[in-house]
């Protein structure tokens, strides 16, 4: 494939997810077809067909998307980063892609994307880094009270719109993790 297509291939990709985020505004996605997304954003189904099978196929590449870009800014590509930079990094990515993240943690379409999302093994690691009892840092269940916890907090913040900053929602976070590990 050479660079032409590959640009075309990213901007199709790119009217498809800005024109799905657009009907779900107004829409549940068992009521979106395939022909007003392919109207929506301007492509043909056969194009759409090339690349995904369905709405949700769509949904799901939206997903896995969002996962990876939160996953850059974890690993830090390489670059020592302190760990409330990372954090703020990545609040700052979900209020710039506010109307994505709101609808992504807010659908029950995929109930196992917070999962997903929240146990990303770079996550998980700098959980252990952190807990100094061993047993603890091991425990799942220490990991979905500390994690689902925090979820539910971004998810509050990304639901009321971001009204503090990723600075001060970072402290908030970094706070209750204090507080809250051993």
């Amino acid at each position: 494939m050479n660079k032409k297509d590959n640009r075309r291939l990213q901007i199709t990709k790119q009217l498809l997810r800005e024109s799905l985020l657009e009907l779900l505004q107004t829409e549940d996605i068992h009521k979106i077809s395939i022909r007003a997304l392919c109207e929506h954003a301007n492509v043909n189904r056969s194009t759409f067909y090339k690349h995904y099978g369905s709405q949700y196929d769509l949904l799901h590449d939206m997903e896995e998307l969002l996962i990876l870009q939160v996953e850059q800014q974890l690993t830090s590509n390489g670059e020592v980063v302190a760990e409330e930079e990372i954090l703020i990094n990545i609040l700052t990515f979900f209020k710039n892609n506010l109307d994505l993240c709101k609808m992504l943690i807010n659908s029950n379409i995929d109930p196992d994307f917070p999962k997903r999302i929240l146990y990303l093994p770079s996550i998980l690691e700098k959980i252990k880094l952190k807990i100094t009892d061993e047993h603890i840092a091991n425990s799942l269940y220490f990991h979905d009270y500390i994690l689902y916890g925090e979820f539910q907090m971004i998810k509050r913040w990304i639901n009321n719109g971001c009204i503090e900053s990723p600075v001060e929602m970072a402290q908030i976070l970094n706070y209750a993790f204090q507080k809250l590990s051993f």
